[in-house]
């Protein structure tokens, strides 16, 4: 978890161009403090989300046991964003930078390549997260799945709602 959050600020970072508003420095530096704080306090919040969700279906699941298959899960997502660092430290500054070049035509074939394989890692994830959270609770990798999209949707659908009715949310 803390090895994913450090890596999900770094690319937080590149993608939203932070180093036209601090230096590489300190970006590295609030990606050591809070991406690590960050994984692990997301971690535990949504294990215990899950599990509240998972009781709604008559399924008791232990709180240790979803953080063990969370973090287990993130392992090809953690290659995923691994697969940027390369990038990161050829280009430097640069390549936080929200108007980042790149100078080589291998570089530019690689990006979209490379940008594929970190959402099929993703979604090697996602497959792991389903098998693992059948293991645990007893049920089919279908009912995980089922019970993943109903908690997902708790959040996604207020969030959508509350985009649509507040400008610039």
């Amino acid at each position: 978890a803390a090895i994913f959050g450090f890596l999900n600020v770094l690319n937080q970072a590149a993608q939203d161009g932070q180093v036209d508003f601090l230096a590489v420095e300190i970006i590295f530096f609030i990606a050591l403090i809070v991406g690590p704080l960050g994984g692990y306090a997301l971690l535990y919040v949504l294990s215990t989300y899950l599990r509240w969700v998972f009781s709604w279906f008559r399924t008791q699941v232990e709180s240790r046991d979803l953080r063990l298959v969370m973090a287990w899960s993130l392992l090809p997502a953690i290659l995923g964003l691994l697969i940027w660092v390369p990038f990161m430290l050829i280009y430097g500054q640069s390549w936080f930078s929200s108007t980042v070049t790149l100078s080589s035509s291998l570089a530019l074939a690689l990006v979209p390549l490379l940008t594929n394989l970190q959402y099929l890692l993703f979604g090697w994830s996602i497959v792991l997260l389903l098998i693992g959270l059948a293991t645990i609770s007893g049920l089919t990798e279908a009912k995980s799945l089922l019970i993943v999209a109903v908690a997902s949707a708790i959040i996604i659908i207020p969030l959508l709602l509350l985009s649509l009715w507040v400008p610039g949310f």
